[in-house]
């Protein structure tokens, strides 16, 4: 069963990236260019680059809006916000790798208070909620 409003959603997704692509598109078709740098979309090597692209495209940008989109709707306000954290805590992690290099005391010091935030956040989140007893219920 199809949902109502689910068709509109991957529409807006299918058309931000239309959106992405038309100017691309015709700044290629002015120019005349169908290289990227060095590569040539034609050879073999410029379409692995080409397949690539959609493929880290649609898995890092489809999948985790919607993964995004579930979990905004499945968590509270308060532990929903704190998956921002965690987005830019992988960014330094993949942007590490991409440097092949570890990280300065600045950048480790900067993750390490952003998780020793979010932590005690998680852990108030979860703990169960005492009933508001109303002082004139009491008496």
């Amino acid at each position: 069963m199809i949902r109502p409003g689910l068709f509109h959603r991957h529409l807006y997704m299918v058309l931000g990236a239309l959106l992405g692509l038309i100017p691309i598109s015709i700044a290629m078709w002015i120019t005349g260019e169908t290289s990227f740098g060095t590569q040539s979309l034609a050879s073999p090597e410029g379409f692995r680059f080409l397949m690539w692209s959609v493929i880290s495209g649609i898995g890092g940008s489809w999948v985790a809006a919607w993964t995004w989109a579930v979990a905004s709707r499945r968590l509270p306000l308060s532990l929903a916000a704190q998956l921002l954290v965690s987005e830019v805590i992988f960014g330094l992690i993949y942007g590490f790798i991409h440097e092949d290099r570890g990280p300065s005391v600045e950048e480790w010091t900067g993750a390490t208070l952003m998780i020793s935030g979010v932590l005690p956040a998680i852990h108030f989140a979860q703990r169960k909620r005492l009933p508001v007893v109303n002082p004139v219920q009491r008496a």
